[in-house]
C-alpha cells in the first residue's frame, strides 16, 4: 500500500517537536514538513505504533568526527528495522544519493529496509537487504512490528500465474506431472525482466524450459527430441552463452550451432563450474545460475534415461529459492515457512484448484 500524496502537517501536530528542536537548538530542520508527513503516514497508512518511531537517531561517528543521525528510525523488537532519509521539500536530490546516505546507516545500525522520501515522489523509493545486497522492493511491510515478512498466502489472488507453480511447493513433482510443470515454469519466466531477472538469463530460461514441457508430449512418459526441442535449445545455448560472455566468465564464442546433446553439455559443464565459484555475480543471478544447472541435470538424466523421471526435492529448492527473491523483490512476502505445515497446506490445497485447470486447459 503505497503512501498518500505529500500533505503538510500543522506545526501544533508535530510528532517529537521537543526532541528535534532541542538537537538543533530550537531551529526547525530544512526537512521536516517530509519528515512530519512520513511520521503520520507511518501511523496512519502502515499501522506503526508510535512506541516503535524514533527520530534523529544517532547512527555514531563512522565517517567524520560529526555525529550522524538518522531522519526517522523505525523499530521492530526495540532494534532499528527501517531507516528513513527526508529531504526538505522542493529539493531536487536524487532518490540514490538519499538511498545510500541511509543504506550506510543502516549498515550501521543493522537494519532491514531503507526508505527515500521527499515531497515530489508519488512513492517513497524501497530497499531491502536480501543475503548481503540491497533490492529495490515496492513498498515497506505494512505494521512491520507484527511480523518481519508475511507469508505470500494473504496475497495469492493477486499471483494467478504463480499458483500453478506453488501447488507443488516443497513436494517433489512426480513424474506424470513433470512437463505440465515445466510449462507453468516457462509461463511465469517469460517475464523475468519485469521483476528483475538479467535478460539473457531470463530468455535462456524461458527457451530451456520448453525443452521439457508438454510439446508433443501430452500423455506420454517418453522423453522424445524432435526441430523443436533442437531449435529451442540453440536459442538458449545463445541467451545463456551471452550472458557468461558478459560476465567475462567464459571466452566469446561463435559456436551457436551444434547437435542437440552436445549444446547442452558444454551448457551443463560451464553453468556447474560457474554456480560453484560465482565470485562478482549478483545474489540474483547466482540463485537463476543454480536454477538453470539444476535443470540442465534433469534434461541430462532424462536423456539418459529416455523417459520422465520425477523433479526431486533437490531442484524443487532451486526454484523456489528464485520465486521467493522475486516475491520479495516486487510483493514484499516470502514463501510460507516449511515447517508451517497448516501454511504450507492451506497454499496448496487453494493452488492445486489453479493447476488442475491449467492441465485441463492444455490437453484439450
Amino acid at each position: 500500500m503505497p503512501p498518500k500524496p505529500f500533505y503538510e502537517i500543522a506545526e501544533k501536530n508535530y510528532l517529537f517537536k521537543s526532541k528535534t528542536q532541542n538537537i538543533h537548538r530550537g531551529r526547525r530542520t530544512p526537512e521536516e514538513n517530509v519528515r512530519q508527513w512520513v511520521l503520520f503516514e507511518l501511523l496512519s497508512t502502515y499501522g506503526f505504533s508510535l512506541n516503535n518511531l524514533d527520530v534523529e537517531v544517532s547512527v555514531g561517528q563512522k565517517y567524520s568526527k560529526s555525529n550522524y543521525r538518522a531522519d526517522i528510525v523505525v523499530k521492530r523488537d526495540s532494534s532499528p528495522y527501517i531507516i528513513i532519509e527526508c529531504k526538505k521539500q522542493g529539493t531536487q536530490v536524487k532518490p540514490e544519493k538519499g538511498l545510500k546516505q541511509a543504506q550506510d546507516y543502516a549498515e550501521n545500525l543493522g537494519a532491514t529496509f531503507v526508505v527515500f522520501a521527499d515531497d515530489r515522489l508519488d512513492d517513497w523509493v524501497v530497499r531491502r537487504r536480501w543475503h548481503g545486497e540491497w533490492v529495490h522492493v515496492c513498498d515497506i511491510e505494512k505494521n512491520a512490528d507484527v511480523a518481519e515478512t508475511d507469508s505470500i498466502t494473504s496475497s495469492t489472488s493477486l499471483l494467478n500465474s504463480l499458483e500453478p507453480i506453488l501447488a507443488w511447493i516443497y513436494e517433489s513433482v512426480p513424474a506424470a506431472e513433470a512437463p505440465q510443470y515445466f510449462d507453468s515454469l516457462q509461463k511465469f519466466f517469460v517475464l523475468g525482466t519485469e521483476w528483475g531477472l538479467d535478460y539473457d538469463l531470463t530468455w535462456g530460461l524461458a527457451t530451456l524450459l520448453p525443452i521439457l514441457g508438454t510439446h508433443n508430449k501430452i500423455g506420454k512418459q517418453e522423453f522424445t527430441v524432435d526441430e523443436y526441442e533442437e531449435k529451442s535449445m540453440v536459442a538458449a545455448f545463445r541467451f545463456l552463452n551471452s550472458y557468461l560472455e558478459k560476465q567475462r566468465l567464459i571466452e566469446k564464442s561463435s559456436r551457436f550451432e551444434g547437435e542437440f546433446d552436445d549444446l547442452w553439455r558444454q551448457l551443463l559443464t560451464e553453468f556447474f563450474e560457474v554456480s560453484q565459484t560465482h565470485k562478482g555475480i549478483k545474489h540474483i543471478d547466482s540463485l537463476t545460475i543454480r536454477l538453470i544447472t539444476a535443470l540442465l541435470q534433469y534434461l541430462s538424466d532424462v536423456r539418459e534415461q529416455e523417459h520422465y523421471i520425477d523433479i526431486k526435492h533437490s531442484t524443487m529448492r532451486e526454484i523456489e529459492s528464485v520465486l521467493e527473491w522475486v516475491l520479495v523483490k516486487n510483493l514484499n512476502r516470502t514463501l510460507p515457512d516449511p515447517l508451517d505445515t497448516q501454511d504450507v497446506i492451506s497454499l496448496q490445497v487453494r493452488c492445486k484448484e489453479a493447476w488442475s485447470k491449467r492441465k485441463l486447459k492444455t490437453q484439450s
